[in-house]
């Protein structure tokens, strides 16, 4: 069991891998320790099947529209929020811990608001879309980015 263990989180709003990073700050040695994947989640259009709804005021005989409901974002924000828990595992687990986010900035958004305050404030975050790239690519991506921010 690491005492104090290393993190690092890439992810978009389909996919999340969980890594465990055993090199340096400027040389990342990434194991895979986990990988989440998203349920389907189709554009809002193909979720939703009825117009919105209607309100009336109390008063008078005036309506207004009610606006609809994003299905596709609130598909990425119950992602988030799976993500979320699973990093609250690692915490519990290891204790103090070094936590680096990687995710586009949207998806970033959804994740970092999805987040405890104490683990938000501790993590890194690089706002990169890096899910499709082979591990030796997101190392040396990781390497780059931290290199820039000195």
């Amino acid at each position: 069991m690491m005492k104090k263990g290393k993190t690092i989180l890439v992810c978009d709003s389909r996919k999340a891998l969980l890594f465990d990073d055993f090199g340096s700050l400027l040389r990342p040695r990434l194991r895979v320790r986990g990988v989440l994947q998203a349920p389907d989640n189709p554009p809002t259009g193909k979720q939703g099947a009825d117009r919105p709804g209607r309100t009336f005021q109390s008063v008078g005989r005036q309506r207004s529209a009610m606006e609809q409901t994003d299905w596709h974002r609130l598909g990425k924000e119950r992602f988030a929020h799976e993500i979320a828990a699973a990093l609250i595992e690692i915490e519990a687990a290891h204790g103090a811990h070094q936590l680096t986010l990687v995710a586009p900035p949207a998806f970033l958004a959804f994740l970092r608001e999805a987040l405890p305050v104490q683990i938000r404030l501790q993590a890194r975050s690089i706002a990169k879309d890096l899910i499709g790239l082979r591990v030796e690519e997101i190392a040396r991506r990781l390497a780059t980015a931290r290199r820039a921010v000195g």
